[in-house]
Order: structure tokens, then sequence, then C-alpha cells
């Protein structure tokens, strides 16, 4: 047998060649085995609420694919004209999410579909923390094949978190300057709406007590409440007190309204109306005026100290009531008993144009009747829901 030394020149370059494309080879396949190197890391959100995805680069994905269509393959659950047939197409793609199919048959696409699919099947992948993540933390993405015939290794590797942005900081004098509020309504019955809200997506809530019988001047306090994990997704985080003093302003005096006479005359009418047979009504004077919040836009999971976003229709137009108290005697025969005397407020409610403060006398409505046997407590019962109109 010949040494190494004694070997022709020819026979050293083919020896050359074959180590080199051996090594080519191996190199090859070892690099195409150790995909996950590749895979690329997007971190978005904020800092302590972000989040992250990995991103298998478009040609790898497209090596993964071709894998699975080689291992069916090799298991014969296609032939090798198609095989070539979808490799051919897989290659000539963009992405494996962009393989032209059209002139696939049905079966065909059936192939390819679980070729391209490898995404939680074949493959697993998974990161030991995906949310809520901050600049600097180190967490682990691992990828597991589920198939020891095909030539893709698992692995993990480390990676830190960077590039999330830092959250806003919101206090209730910044929320105070940047939320619009605005009065709107009676003065005595008004309410308070927000007309613009720069933190929409904070899912901030406000509240303040007596919403809807609001007076000019009066100072209110304005509660702020808020979710914690909404804010982090938002991109805020809230210090300091949760509420902040508003002074109450900008509502129309009920005495200015320009045909207030027009709808009392409709309610004197009423009383007229009554006024006969065995009952006697006898005006009492006393008016009283209030907002009809049954017929405003409501929201069932809301309650009527909250402040909600504002609608043309709540700025432009309301629904008022306005009412008198009467006495009313019911006169019966000695035998029966003799005179019964109570109180009622008899009450109708208007279109109120906001714009020009003008009444809509068309659109009155008869609304419930409210008495009792006793003018003051008729009047505290009134005076609960109503303001005096004089």
């Amino acid at each position: 047998m010949k040494s190494i030394k004694q070997l022709p020149k020819w026979s050293w370059v083919v020896l050359i060649v074959a180590v080199v494309a051996g090594v080519f080879i191996w190199h090859k396949n070892s690099a195409d085995s150790n995909l996950i190197d590749n895979v690329k890391f997007s971190f978005s959100g904020y800092n302590e609420n972000g989040t992250v995805v990995a991103v298998i680069p478009p040609e790898d994905e497209k090596k993964i694919a071709i894998m699975q269509l080689d291992y069916l393959r090799k298991k014969d659950f296609v032939d090798k004209s198609t095989a070539k047939t979808l490799k051919s197409l897989i290659e000539d793609a963009n992405s494996i999410n962009s393989v032209n199919t059209s002139t696939l048959t049905d079966s065909e696409k059936q192939i390819l579909s679980t070729a391209l699919n490898f995404k939680g099947g074949m493959l697993e992948t998974k990161f030991s923390k995906s949310t809520n993540l901050h600049n600097g933390e180190k967490i682990t993405y691992r990828w597991k094949v589920n198939n020891e015939d095909i030539p893709l290794k698992s692995g993990e590797r480390t990676i830190t978190v960077k590039g999330l942005k830092e959250p806003e900081t919101l206090t209730a004098e910044k929320i105070k300057q940047k939320v619009k509020f605005k009065f709107y309504g009676l003065d005595g019955s008004g309410n308070i709406g927000i007309e613009k809200n720069e933190f929409g997506d904070a899912d901030l809530k406000f509240s303040t007590a007596n919403n809807g019988s609001l007076e000019n001047g009066e100072k209110i306090t304005i509660r702020v409440t808020t979710d914690s994990a909404q804010l982090k997704e938002a991109g805020y985080v809230f210090k300091g007190a949760h509420e902040f003093k508003l002074t109450v302003k900008d509502l129309a005096d009920a005495k200015n309204v320009k045909n207030l006479d027009e709808a009392k005359k409709i309610v004197e009418k009423a009383l007229a109306d009554e006024n006969k047979g065995r009952t006697t009504i006898e005006p009492t004077g006393k008016w009283y005026i209030g907002v009809d919040s049954s017929r405003d836009s409501y929201d069932f999971m809301s309650t009527p100290s909250d402040i909600k976003e504002l609608t043309s229709r709540d700025l432009n137009s309301k629904r008022i009531i306005i009412g008198q108290i009467a006495k009313e005697t019911h006169h019966y025969d000695e035998i029966v008993g003799g005179d019964d005397v109570e109180y009622e407020f008899v009450n109708y409610s208007f279109d109120l144009d906001l714009s020009d403060n003008t009444i809509s006398v068309d659109s009155a409505d008869e609304e419930r009747t409210i008495d009792n046997v006793k003018l003051d407590g008729l009047e505290k019962t009134v005076g609960s829901d109503f303001s005096p109109l004089k």
C-alpha cells in the first residue's frame, strides 16, 4: 500500500477539494440547524409594562418550511415531483405568507400548508416572560424542535430588554389643565361634562357630588378614579392626590329664559281645567324649575355623580320641568266627612334650546303630579329635585 507521501499530485487535489466541500457542507448544515441565532427581537410599550415579540427572518422561515417538506418527502407523504414543485414555490416567495398557490390542487395545498405551518407544532417557541417588561431585565427565548428527523436544533437565547419608553407622570393638576370640563344647563340644576380629554387612552373616570344641581360660583371637588393596569398600558403613572377643585360657572339663569311665561301659561291652564265640579284649585304662586334627567341619554354603568363625555345633544338642548304647587280642595257632603284638602305639584317638561335660552312650547309634556296633604311636606319633596322659580 502506498504511503500518503507517494500519492500522485492529482490525488492531493481531489483530497483537498473533498475536505473543503465537506467542511462547507458541515458549516452550511450547522448554520441552518442553529437558526435561532438569527432571530430578531422587537420591544414595544413603556418601562415596567413593555412587551416583546420574536421575528424569525423570512429566509429562515422558508428554510424551516423546506425542512418540513423534506421530512414529508422522506416519509412518503408527498411524491418527489410534487415536493420539488412546492419547494420551488417556497424558494421563490418573499415569505412563507406569500407563497403562490394558484396553480396547486387541493391536496397539494394541504401538503404545502403542513410544511408552512410549523410554528406551534414541529417548532415550539417560548419566552420566559413577554409582558410587563422593564429596561435592563434579562429574559430567555427558547426553541423546542419536536421532530428529531428534521435538521433543526432546539436552543435558548438570553436577551436584555431595552428601548422601552418612560411613562408620563400624571397629577391632578396636570389633568385639571389638559382635560376640558364644561358646565351646562341651568343655574341651580346645572351639570358638568367633559368636552375634551387628552388622556382618553388612560380611561380616567371623573365624578363629583351633586352633579345635576350645580350653582354658579359653587366650588366643587372633582374626583379621579384610575385603573393601574390601564394606566400602565397607556404609558402613564399617577402620583399625588386623586382630586382637584373647580368653580361652577356659565350656567344659564332660569330667569332669563325668553318665553318662560308661555310655559307657565300651559301649567296654569292645566290647573284651571281641574278647577271644576266638587274640586277647587287655588294656585299658591310657588313655582319650581328643574332638569328632566329621565330624558337624558343614560349609561347603565354610571351614576348621577359621574362626569361623562359630552355629546352635541347635551350642549345644544336640555329637557326641563316647570311646575307650580296648588291647593286642591275636594268638597264632600258633611255625611261623607266634609272637605278634603291636599297640595299638588302640577308640572310639564319642555325642550330648552341652550344656544338662545328659549323653551319649545310645542314640546310640552305633562309629567307625574306629586301631592301631599301638607304644604311644607310637598315643598320639601319638590325642593329636593327642583329649584324655586320666581
